[in-house]
């Protein structure tokens, strides 16, 4: 087995890894607010107040999205604790950045 020289080679051999498992690894806030079309304050605002359509899991002092509540989120299924209005760039399909 080949030693990833990158922390990107890294985390793309965890994630290959894990995707033969089948289990998905988590977005981080970044990430997630790149998905969502919003910024990273937004959801850590969704995070701190429990006000948002989605739930983080904490591991340690950062926040990890699911990616599959993120997806869930952009196709309309996932029910929404307060109006949220995704900017219309995130809602297209094949928009950048979006999962």
């Amino acid at each position: 087995m080949e030693v990833p020289e990158t922390p990107r080679e890294a985390r793309a051999a965890i994630v290959m890894g894990l995707a033969a498992r089948g289990i998905e690894p988590a977005l981080s806030t970044h990430e997630a607010a790149i998905a969502l079309g919003l910024q990273p304050q937004t959801l850590r605002k969704w995070a701190s107040q429990e006000s948002g359509p989605l739930r983080p899991v904490r591991v340690g002092r950062r926040l990890a999205w699911s990616a599959a509540d993120v997806r869930a989120l952009l196709a309309g299924g996932v029910e929404r604790s307060d109006k949220v209005d995704l900017p219309a760039r995130a809602m297209r399909k094949g928009a950048k950045g979006t999962p």
